[in-house]
């Protein structure tokens, strides 16, 4: 995980965050939802448990919308760099084709420091 080196070979702490979103009003939760629990046990198995790292990273939620809380917590937290996982590489070229910009395109468009996308 390219995260986890930066923040090992600088020395630096590394939040791992997940954004849960409300369900849309009117609609029910999807099942595809995960629990508080399980994005918390998939955030620390991100990390394997042997590696020997100088700092163990800090699993975080927050809930609400992924651009704006991603941005709120990088600054909480006075963050250094923000890599962010993007799924359709395409959706990065052309954010002008969607109606609203990719959740990584925003971050990098409004981030008081850098961005990594990376693919996930």
């Amino acid at each position: 995980m390219v995260a986890i080196s930066l923040a090992q070979e600088n020395q630096l702490r590394l939040v791992l965050l997940h954004i849960l979103q409300a369900p849309k009003l009117g609609r029910p939760a999807s099942l595809k939802s995960l629990s508080v629990a399980e994005v918390m046990h998939r955030l620390v198995g991100l990390v394997p448990q042997e590696e020997d790292l100088w700092y163990r990273p800090e699993p975080t939620l927050e809930h609400g919308e992924a651009g704006t809380e991603i941005l709120a917590a990088t600054n909480r937290c006075n963050a250094y760099l923000i890599v962010v996982g993007v799924r359709n590489i395409e959706a990065l070229k052309d954010p002008a084709a969607r109606a609203k910009p990719p959740i990584a395109y925003d971050v990098a468009a409004h981030a008081r420091c850098p961005v990594l996308t990376v693919r996930g």
